[in-house]
């Protein structure tokens, strides 16, 4: 089995299957980080009801890793420096930028409830993109022709309209849990292997995906 050290070593190389690899191993390991954290802790309760719920831990994990991963394909991660000690500041940063978040959208989140959102994605992602460099954005607009148009809609939801997965569940009556688990598939599955399929290089991809949010922002 290769270790971490290798791995990154080989994503910085251009990788994909070293990145799946490492993506399956440490995902994991973050969650945990994250729901043991003493900032999210003390931001829970049992009847999953405060400030931060379980499936927040989902939402901070992936806004981690989506962070780090640029990172690493970029060698950013110093000699001797362990991916767990690395993604420390991130995981606490992001715990309590979500702390403030969940505070701040209170009242608007009691105004979704009662007023949903159009469903037009298209639309959304016309009057919400505000940051032409996000690469998860990029990606999810150069493949939304082969996302399946649910998984599509929900990321939509997500990166644009910056809807929390519990909203998103309660605004369209699905079931618990069932937005995390769109996500986690279409991010972490469905959209690296359409990068390993697609003969364009990855940098490539994310220029046409960047000029796409440009052409939809301008």
């Amino acid at each position: 089995m290769p270790t971490e050290k290798e791995l990154i070593q080989r994503i910085t190389e251009g990788d994909k299957e070293a990145e799946k690899i490492l993506t399956e191993r440490e995902y994991p390991k973050i969650l945990r980080r994250v729901r043991t954290h003493p900032a999210f802790r003390s931001s829970t309760n049992k009847e999953n009801t405060g400030i931060l719920n379980l499936e927040d831990a989902d939402d901070i994990t992936n806004t981690v890793w989506m962070y780090l991963i640029p990172k690493l394909r970029k060698g950013r991660l110093r000699e001797g420096v362990r991916l767990s000690t690395y993604s420390y500041q991130f995981i606490s940063n992001n715990i309590y930028d979500f702390r403030r978040k969940a505070v701040l959208n209170k009242y608007r989140y009691d105004q979704i409830k009662e007023d949903p959102p159009d469903p037009d994605p298209i639309g959304m992602v016309k009057k919400f993109i505000n940051d032409p460099c996000n690469q998860v954005m990029a990606l999810i607009l150069f493949f939304k022709d082969e996302i399946p148009e649910k998984h599509y809609q929900i990321l939509c939801f997500y990166y644009y309209e910056g809807f929390r997965f519990n909203e998103i569940n309660d605004c369209f009556k699905y079931t618990k849990g069932y937005v995390s688990q769109i996500h986690r598939k279409t991010i972490l599955r469905i959209i690296p292997e359409l990068i390993r399929k697609s003969e364009m290089p990855f940098d490539e991809i994310i220029e046409d995906g960047l000029q796409a949010l440009r052409k939809l922002n301008s």
